[in-house]
């Protein structure tokens, strides 16, 4: 190989290996935006993981609220039957004494109707 060729084999080399370090430089470039990419998204993963975990808490609280109440209503339930049962009977027992009492207001407007048809409307010696 001459010198000339040596020297165009050269410069052909010098012309790779700088175009080899420029396209490295633009490589760091994308490969540090990519991790800073990556970086934003796994914190907004995380974020919003966070969330999901918050919710998915306040949702199993509310849920064993719901559940404390409802078994507590079921407690109660046998009280209600019972005192629902006091207020039925006692309602029966109001029903009676309205039903005796209106026979008797009957029976006390046949009495007065029939002393005032007789003539006994209250005159004295009549």
């Amino acid at each position: 190989m001459d010198e000339e060729q040596f020297e165009r084999h050269k410069e052909y080399m010098l012309q790779q290996q700088a175009k080899l370090a420029e396209q490295q430089a633009q490589s760091a470039v994308r490969i540090s935006q990519l991790e800073d990419l990556l970086v934003r998204f796994a914190q907004a993963t995380r974020d919003r993981f966070e969330v999901a975990d918050r919710r998915a808490h306040e949702i199993d609280e509310k849920i064993a609220a719901l559940v404390n109440a409802q078994m507590r209503t079921e407690d109660k339930a046998p009280d209600i039957d019972r005192r629902l049962a006091t207020l039925v009977e006692a309602q029966m027992k109001t029903d009676e004494t309205v039903r005796k009492m209106g026979e008797r207001i009957d029976n006390l407007t046949v009495v007065v109707e029939r002393h005032i048809v007789e003539g006994h409307n209250g005159r004295a010696g009549s």
